[in-house]
């Protein structure tokens, strides 16, 4: 009887221990990929809000090193990384454990153009594909926008890199960046020494969203992740963290005259068909 109720409290203690280490964990997400890259800080905060709304006890470990989309999908497979953003495509959410919630709300798939200054009058006729394929567009080399933009016609140049994007911009390698709306303005003002410009009244929208990726494996990350984010959706709490951090960049999408043109997006994932109709953001 002794050592049945020895068993049975050591077997307590292992599902105490097992919920616990399910509860409580170090969590590793990726760094920026270069020191001029802020484009992590919302789906991180978002994250982290995520984590909390879902009753996750995690503390939260950036890796070392910046890393470029494709590797940090890579790190995520191999378990070297728990969890990390990148855009939904039916690819990633086959290898990967894919968070089917709309981070950021969509604002992935609206894109302004981003160009030289002296080039804006390239883009006062183009309010259409064919028109826009006169002009030649840059997308790193590992990022699912690249295929997107080939796959409509528009002739695209790869970078190795987030940095060098804008070198190719002012060296005149490419005529514009199609950079999303939450990034356009940010990026063109912290690099004045470029004279860079949002070609005005014109956006691309293509149906796509930034996504949370985890194992294949780590169902439970994946369910608390889900959970989480509907639950900010709910109470209000995802709003107000995209408003403000995308508040003015929305506003710019809601203008009268702007001018729509809509791709197709053979890299969709089934997955996000799933999502709330609610968390996806529309001017």
């Amino acid at each position: 009887m002794i050592r049945l109720l020895a068993i049975a409290v050591l077997l307590l203690c292992a599902d105490i221990g097992a919920v616990r280490a399910d509860v409580t964990r170090t969590l590793r997400h990726p760094a920026a990929e270069s020191q001029n890259d802020p484009r992590g800080a919302y789906p991180l905060l978002v994250l982290r809000t995520a984590l909390a709304t879902s009753g996750t006890d995690a503390t939260l470990q950036p890796y070392p090193v910046g890393a470029s989309q494709e590797r940090v999908l890579r790190l995520i497979e191999s378990g070297v990384l728990d969890v990390g953003w990148s855009m939904a495509t039916a690819d990633r959410e086959a290898r990967l454990g894919m968070v089917p919630f709309p981070v950021d709300r969509g604002l992935l798939g609206w894109r302004q153009l981003l160009t030289k200054r002296h080039d804006l009058s390239r883009f006062d006729d183009v309010d259409d594909v064919s028109a826009l394929a006169r002009l030649r567009v840059a997308q790193g080399h590992d990022w699912p926008d690249l295929a997107i933009l080939a796959a409509n016609g528009l002739p695209t140049t790869a970078s190795v890199g987030y940095d060098s994007l804008f070198a190719m911009l002012d060296r005149g390698r490419v005529h514009y960046l199609a950079r999303a709306a939450s990034e356009a303005e940010r990026e063109r003002s912290e690099r004045s020494s470029l004279d860079l410009a949002i070609v005005p009244g014109l956006v691309l929208h293509y149906r796509t969203a930034l996504v949370f990726y985890v194992r294949k494996d780590d169902h439970a990350l994946r369910d608390r992740l889900t959970r989480g984010l509907e639950a900010m959706l709910a109470d209000g709490s995802l709003e107000r963290l995209f408003t403000e951090a995308y508040g003015p960049d929305v506003a710019a999408l809601a203008l009268p005259r702007l001018k729509r043109i809509e791709l197709r997006n053979p890299m969709a994932a089934a997955g996000l068909d799933a999502a709330p109709p609610a968390a996806w953001w529309s001017p």
